[in-house]
Order: structure tokens, then sequence, then C-alpha cells
């Protein structure tokens, strides 16, 4: 066998073959990056299974974020599923499974769902403030380990914005204010999530985010919403903000996601920046010398219904424009994937009139397959649910999360006015009473009343 499915063949060579027997269909279709999700939260079986078979079947689809699933056996289930849909396409190219952040306490559909069934660590500002860089290698390391057993082989992270806009409200999913810090756990989470020093069957991917730095969002709005587009650089201070990106390329990042927001009051175009020639084309591209996957931030072309709530388009700027004419403009930028949106017919539609050439979507093509190959995904297609039963939450990844939660609480003063002696009054939230009885404390029911008010979240 000389082609893309024999595992002897060198990766470079295995991609050439594969994509020269593609239709441009089948091109566009690996250019989409949306989500799917298992039965549960109101979706049934046979409605999860339909929607699998549309997109991962008839469309063609292979890049996935999975979104819900009860436990992480429900996820590998899941992903099974998804890879027996797809090995019936034409070419069997494998689906690739992504997550947002899984391994918190927070849980959102917009930006990750926390599973009970996996260890739990603190927020990435937790892992910051234990101090070191072992923390953080532990966290990637553990939660490549899980990821894997439950099939996913993308992580969309780490974020690695700058927290310089303290009423940010993503800021808890960054490793912190100091540019350089946040470069060096940057890196050495990439690092651990990758396993190896290439990418590999035992690896998982990191997408490094949000291009060129999420952090400083005009008075700490979030561009999720389209009230709050606008992203500031107080000071002229963009080049801050690219040092945990430049260290995260150097550590071997391969997949980098672009904000939605858009510049105001710098050299930059006043447009998101997945459409933003002088951020993607000149600095990711051309002087960082980028050479990996652009994937856009979710539903830049199109809208969706998410959680009972209309999403998108979130194409800041261009909001005048079409689908077709926003996908046109992000992939001349130099886009590769577009995360949340499900349309492979606009990018035929571009090819099919002459606006984008069909080589312009082989690059993009390219680069996709080559990190499958990679990632041995061809040849590893079903997860062992009972390995996911075993990896998944072991008492040896539980008590890792544990020990950072309980390493990352910071005291932030230390004097005789922070120690309440046997006797004193407090008014408790979030403290059982039996903790504070058993310190000597006298409870009481009005605020008002205690000489302190402890409170825990």
């Amino acid at each position: 066998m000389n082609d893309y499915r024999d595992p002897a063949l060198p990766v470079d060579r295995r991609v050439e073959d594969l994509l020269a027997r593609m239709t441009v269909a089948e091109k566009a279709a690996l250019m989409f990056h949306p989500s799917t999700a298992p039965a549960g939260d109101g979706l049934s079986e046979a409605d999860a299974v339909a929607a699998a078979e549309h997109y991962a079947g008839r469309r063609g689809i292979s890049h996935f974020n999975v979104l819900g699933g009860d436990d992480s056996v429900t996820v590998a289930r899941w992903h099974n599923t998804l890879q027996a849909i797809a090995e019936d396409n034409r070419l069997g190219i494998p689906v690739t499974l992504s997550t947002d952040p899984r391994h918190g306490l927070r849980s959102n559909l917009f930006t990750g769902q926390a599973l009970d069934s996996l260890s739990r660590w603190p927020d990435p500002t937790g892992i910051a403030a234990i101090g070191g860089l072992d923390a953080a290698r532990a966290y990637g390391e553990t939660m490549r380990r899980e990821l894997l057993a439950m099939g996913i082989r993308v992580f969309l992270g780490p974020m690695a914005d700058i927290f310089s806009e303290p009423r940010w409200s993503r800021g808890s999913g960054t490793f912190g204010e100091d540019p350089e810090r946040v470069a060096e756990l940057t890196a050495t989470f990439i690092e651990a999530l990758r396993g190896g020093a290439e990418l590999g069957p035992n690896s998982v991917t990191a997408v490094v985010k949000h291009f060129p730095g999420g952090g400083p969002q005009l008075n700490g709005d979030d561009a999720h919403d389209p009230r709050y587009p606008e992203q500031i650089y107080p000071g002229g201070m963009q080049q801050l903000h690219m040092r945990p990106f430049e260290k995260a390329f150097a550590a071997g990042a391969t997949q980098v996601m672009t904000y939605y927001g858009k510049p105001v009051g710098t050299s930059w175009e006043e447009v998101g920046f997945a459409f933003n020639a002088p951020v993607v084309r000149d600095l990711l591209r051309r002087t960082l010398a980028f050479g990996g996957i652009v994937v856009t931030d979710w539903n830049l072309l199109e809208s969706e219904a998410i959680g009972g709530l209309q999403f998108g388009p979130n194409g800041w700027g261009l909001e005048h424009l079409t689908p077709l004419e926003r996908a046109a403009i992000a992939i001349e930028v130099g886009v590769d994937q577009f995360g949340g949106d499900r349309n492979p017919a606009l990018v035929e539609e571009l090819v099919d009139s002459g606006r984008i050439a069909e080589s312009r979507i082989d690059e993009s093509a390219r680069r996709l397959l080559r990190e499958k190959f990679q990632l041995g995904a061809f040849e590893h297609r079903r997860i062992d649910t009972d390995t996911t039963r075993e990896v998944c939450g072991s008492p040896v990844f539980v008590e890792r999360g544990l020990s950072a939660q309980n390493a990352s609480l910071v005291l932030l003063a230390d004097d005789d006015q922070t120690v309440l002696a046997a006797g004193a009054r407090v008014y408790l939230d979030g403290v059982t009473a039996e903790t504070a009885v058993a310190a000597g404390l006298v409870i009481v029911d009005d605020p008002s009343e205690a000489d302190a008010v402890i409170v825990r979240l």
C-alpha cells in the first residue's frame, strides 16, 4: 500500500497523496470546526445522531468542538460514534475532537464546561499564583492524559492573554498580568500538553489564544457581546501582549486562535482580528513566521442557537457584509479554519466563482491534514471506554488537582488584625457552622453585629 493510509510513509507524503484525491467540497469541509454534542440536556439520542450523520457524514466535516456530556465515558462513546460515521465517507478522514476547558469549577457553554468525572484544578490564575513552573507542567500533563482517554486531541487553550484589564470577565482564564510570567507558564503548559518534542499519538494539540492578545478590552467588557467590540492598547503597548505568543510559538504551538475584538486607536484596521490583514497576514504570518493553523473564534460567519441564545455572526467591523464576503476576507488574510461555523458551501462557492484560488484552499487543507497525521488520528480511531474509566478522575490525578487548589491559596495579609480570637463574633457566608464553632468563634445572624464576616466563594 503506497498511499495516505500507509503509516510507514512520511507524513508530508501522506498529506500530498490524500490532498490530490480530494474534491473542493472535501477540502472546504476541513476548514470548518463546529460544535457537536451527545444526547442530553434536552437533546435526544435520535437528534444527536442525525446531526452527526449530517455534518460528519454527508458534509464531511472532521473537526468538532464537543459540548455537553454527562461524564468522561459519555464523551468517549460519542467520539467513537463520530469516528464510525466518518469512516464511511469516501476517504475515511477521521474526526478530530476539541474542547474548551473541562478541568475547572466553572461551566459555561461559551467558554468551558467542567466535568465531575475529571480531576479539578484551580483556574490558570491560581496555577500562576503557586509560583514556579511545576504546577503548570503537572496541569498540562494531567489534562493531556485525561483528554486522550476521552478521545479529545485538541485543547482550545491556553489563554496567552495578559490580564491587564482587571474588569475583564475572562481574566481568570489567563496566567495573570505579568507578560514574562504568562509567557513562561504558557510555554510550559503547551509542552506538557504535547507530551514530547513533537506532536504524536500521545499528544494533545494546544490552540493558543486569543491573538494578538485579548486582555485589553475597552472598559473590561467582553467582545463576545456585540455591544462591546472595541479592544484597546493603552499607551500603544501592543508589543507587550505579543510576548506570550512569541514564547508559545517557540515552544512548538501549532495552532492559534484570533479574538473577536476589533482594535481601536491603533495602526491596525478597525475590524475583527480574523479579518485584519495587518494582524494575521503581516504580524502573525510574516513577522512572527507562524506556519501553523489559524482558527477563528466562534461563529464569525453565521449565527447559531447555543443554550437558548442566538449567537453570532460576530464579524465586528464587517457586520454589513454577507457571510460569503466575510469568509473570503478571512481566507485572504491567512485564516485556515472557521470555529463554530458549519457551512463548507461558502468556501466551495468562493472557489467556484474564482474569488479564492483552489491553491489557497490547498494551503489550509495541507496544514489541517498534516496535524491529523502527526496525531496518529488515522491509526487510532477508537477509544477503549474501560481505559476512560481507569484514567479519568483517577485518584492520583484527583490528588494532583486538589494539591494545586490548596497551593494556589494566597494570604493577602498576615498581621494581628487578621487573627480572630476565641469568642469573636462572626457572620458566615459559604462556611459551615461546625468549622467556626471548632475554632471557638461565636456565630451571629446579623452581619452588623459581627466582629468579622467570613465569606467562602
